[in-house]
């Protein structure tokens, strides 16, 4: 029994000095406790496309539960800010690493979602809409990584 422990042991330490203690080993091991990425079904997201005015309001008060989304043609030749918000609906703590694919541009986020309460992320504007339309350009999102607790 003992020497089985010794062997275990000897395991442990040689993983910790081949994979770096604080670095890939922490990863791989968080990897493998906490991810959970179905739990995205639980996070509800909203993205917009918004005007500097619209903005304002958003900064002025972070605990706004509704965004008004500015219309096309109220957007046409200003500039454009990509918004989104994620509101945790489930019983979880939740983090990860999220993509928000928008037309202005692709942004990688760390992020967390706190249990029913919105996080609201905005990302630099862009002079975008120099078109007129009565559509808004499509927007994605995907979680690269999701870790719930």
């Amino acid at each position: 029994m003992l020497k089985r422990k010794n062997a275990l042991l000897l395991i442990l330490a040689i993983l910790v000095l081949i994979l770096g203690w604080s670095g890939m080993l922490n990863y791989y091991l968080t990897s493998a406790l906490f991810s959970n990425k179905k739990y995205a079904e639980n996070i509800k997201v909203e993205t917009y496309l918004i005007s500097e005015n619209n903005l304002s309001r958003i900064i002025d008060n972070k605990w706004l539960l509704k965004i008004k989304q500015d219309k096309c043609e109220e957007l046409f030749g200003k500039k454009v800010y990509p918004v989104l918000r994620l509101r945790n609906e489930g019983r979880l703590s939740a983090w990860g690493t999220f993509r928000f694919i928008t037309s202005i541009g692709t942004f990688r986020v760390e992020g967390d979602t706190r249990i029913g309460e919105w996080m609201t992320y905005i990302f630099p504007g862009s002079n975008y809409m120099s078109e007129r339309g009565d559509r808004f350009p499509k927007s994605g999102f995907t979680w690269e990584r999701l870790y719930t607790k």
